[in-house]
Parts: C-alpha cells; sequence; structure tokens
C-alpha cells in the first residue's frame, strides 16, 4: 500500500459543531445532515457561505483528482477528505397504513475542491519522484553494466 498523503483539512460551518441536526461520521472529517428537500437551499447556501464556494460534488473528484471512486471513499472514510453530505428525507406509509420519515435515495454530496486540488499535487509529486527514482536506478544499473 502506498504512504498516506496529508494535506491540511477544512472544517464545517462553524454552528454544525454545535447542531443535533448536523453529525459527523465518527473518525471522520464527513459531516451528514438529513431534512427535507426544502431545506437543500438553506443546507447549500450555509455551506457555500462557510466555503466561498470551494466546493466539487463528491462524484467529480475521482476524475478531477485522477483516482478511482474507490480510492475516493477510503481517503474519506479514513478522515483525510472532507465531505459534506444532505440526505433528503420524507414520509412513507408502512405496512399498517401508519406514517414514518424515512431517508430518500437523493442524496448530495460535496467535497472540498482546495482539498482535492493539494491531493492531486501530492500525487502528481510522488509521480515525479517515483520517475526520477526508477531513472536514477535504471542509470545505476546500465554504469554497473547489467
Amino acid at each position: 500500500m502506498g504512504r498516506k498523503i496529508d494535506f491540511p483539512l477544512v472544517g464545517p460551518p462553524h454552528r454544525w459543531l454545535t447542531s443535533k441536526a448536523v453529525s459527523r461520521i465518527e473518525g471522520t472529517n464527513w459531516w451528514v445532515e438529513k431534512n427535507r428537500l426544502w431545506y437543500f437551499r438553506h443546507w447549500m447556501a450555509e455551506v457555500q457561505k462557510a466555503h466561498g464556494g470551494n466546493l466539487l460534488p463528491l462524484q467529480w473528484v475521482p476524475d478531477y483528482v485522477g483516482v478511482s471512486r474507490a480510492a475516493v471513499y477510503q481517503r474519506a472514510k479514513s478522515g483525510g477528505l472532507t465531505v459534506f453530505s444532505f440526505i433528503v428525507v420524507a414520509n412513507s406509509r408502512t405496512i399498517l397504513g401508519g406514517v414514518r420519515e424515512r431517508e430518500t435515495r437523493k442524496r448530495y454530496d460535496y467535497a472540498i475542491l482546495s482539498e482535492c486540488d493539494a491531493w492531486r499535487e501530492k500525487l502528481e509529486e510522488a509521480f515525479e519522484d517515483a520517475i526520477t527514482n526508477w531513472e536514477d536506478e535504471e542509470e545505476r544499473r546500465a554504469k554497473e553494466g547489467r
């Protein structure tokens, strides 16, 4: 497994630190709010205001950074990438005819753009170091006559 690439992480909007509506997935920097769809606009405005539009949809991160989706989720779940998620909840009927609030399949996930830029830069540096090391090794082998 490769070495861990570290860079400074961004925090959530300040009020989320004491909010009962927003939770943090333990051991990560992944913040989740579950609420009605009508509240999404307020949530998005709050995240944008706190981070000045420095957001990237999570599904774009693999292409933007140049890694797999699995690598993005692994990094986010290990606490190496800040993610903000909004999960839409709605009423649904139970088998006995009651009404219950449930999560829908609709969710919005955003990563911090500057963190993605830093991750990509670190990967590019590591790649350049690997190429340099490989070229040095090839040159050394050529001198030894192998």
